[in-house]
């Protein structure tokens, strides 16, 4: 899974993107748990959703 992190800093607010690159969302789905669940993710996604005003997903095709 190809993963890169890319902010927006123009404007009153930041945006934050998180981007991951998988071959089908079957993969997508199995690697969530793993990524997600572990200790270092929770300890750090608790410090950064108290700064977080809103969020949402979502998915592309890549078409090469």
């Amino acid at each position: 899974m190809k993963q890169r992190i890319m902010t927006d800093l123009v404007g009153t607010l930041y945006t934050l993107v998180l981007e991951l690159t998988v071959p089908s969302m079957a993969e997508l789905e199995a690697n969530m748990p793993k990524a997600l669940g572990g200790k270092d993710w929770q300890a750090n996604y608790q410090k950064f959703s108290a700064m977080v005003e809103s969020g949402y997903r979502e998915i592309f095709t890549l078409i090469e």
